[in-house]
């Protein structure tokens, strides 16, 4: 915390800041809970191994739905984007039916929730990524 502290030999303050400077903590002025994760980088490790397998499931349920609608849909001449929200099992299968966000015609909104069902099937989730269901989001242009 910044402070003013006059000096009492003159007639003026002098401004001190008084925010840690991590450069010069020692290891005992580390705040506990830095301190806990600063002993325990395998917590750090388990949160980027989750991380990273979203990012792989992720860029897998993308893949088999850009190469299904790349088949099956590219090159409509419709120009236009569509933001599909859908939601997935830990066994990969769809619950739900997938939603699109915003305003869309209603024609284009049908083929996007078309394209997230007839894509799959899905793969199961990673055994590092403990979740029971996880939604996803998915932009495709028509």
């Amino acid at each position: 915390m910044a402070g003013a502290k006059k000096d009492s030999n003159k007639d003026s303050y002098n401004f001190t800041n008084e925010q840690n400077d991590y450069e010069s903590l020692e290891e005992e002025s580390i705040s506990s809970i830095e301190k806990a994760n600063y002993l325990k980088p395998e917590a750090v490790l388990a949160e980027d191994k989750e991380l990273g397998a979203y990012s792989e499931y992720y860029l897998k349920v993308t893949n088999i739905i850009y190469d299904y609608f790349s088949k099956n849909y590219l090159n409509m001449g419709l120009n236009r984007e569509v933001n599909v929200v859908f939601l997935l099992s830990n066994r990969g299968e769809l619950i739900g039916k997938p939603a699109v966000t915003g305003e869309v015609d209603p024609i284009v909104r049908d083929l996007a929730i078309e394209v997230i069902k007839k894509a799959g099937p899905y793969p199961v989730f990673p055994g590092s990524f403990e979740k029971d269901k996880e939604a996803f989001n998915i932009l495709l242009n028509f």
